[in-house]
């Protein structure tokens, strides 16, 4: 099932739950190829792998998941990482665990994920909305019903997150422009 495309703020229903990938999406690496646990924090502050690499998210998404929080929504990860105990370490060393009440980190297709979403929580596919990086995933999900939405701006950090905030949150963010960019 296909979910329609947003065109109209007055169209919009208040999704019950965002999904976030990691990869690309919250941060600009893969954590399986590019990185190599475990993670710590440097004397500098950053966070850096066993090799000593500094690895940092998107400069955007601390704004971004505590905007979305203090406004009430939902949030969640659903990932395909390999390295699990990487991904929830740097979830935290990032400080941003505390905004995902849920979190599927593991290698299996996005599809389960979200039926484990589904159980957990009780809320159905079409009142979730589901940001990633990857077109194929974006597409197996949509299928479901739920709401689909690439995060594929990467490279301006102020247009990501007036984007994502848009998607989300049209009565205060209205943006046309950037909603027509997540119709795929």
């Amino acid at each position: 099932m296909q979910r329609p495309v947003l065109h109209h703020v007055e169209d919009w229903k208040k999704p019950a739950l965002i999904v976030f990938d990691l990869d690309f999406t919250l941060w600009p690496f893969r954590v399986d190829k590019s990185a190599k646990s475990p993670f710590s924090v440097s004397k500098k502050g950053n966070v850096i792998d066993v090799r000593g690499r500094v690895f940092k998210t998107f400069p955007e998404v601390s704004q971004l998941l505590m905007t979305l929080t203090s406004n009430g929504y939902n949030l969640a990860v659903a990932s395909r990482i390999k390295d699990i105990p990487g991904a929830y370490q740097l979830l935290q060393l990032f400080g941003i665990m505390q905004y995902f009440q849920y979190k599927e980190i593991y290698p299996s297709v996005k599809t389960v994920h979200f039926y484990q979403l589904r159980r957990k929580t009780g809320i159905e596919f079409d009142r979730m909305i589901f940001f990633d990086d990857d077109r194929r995933n974006v597409r197996d999900v949509s299928r479901l019903g739920v709401t689909r939405s690439q995060a594929h701006i990467k490279h301006c950090s102020h247009h990501k997150i007036v984007s994502i905030l848009s998607y989300v949150m049209p009565e205060k963010f209205a943006c046309t422009k950037i909603q027509k960019a997540y119709e795929i």
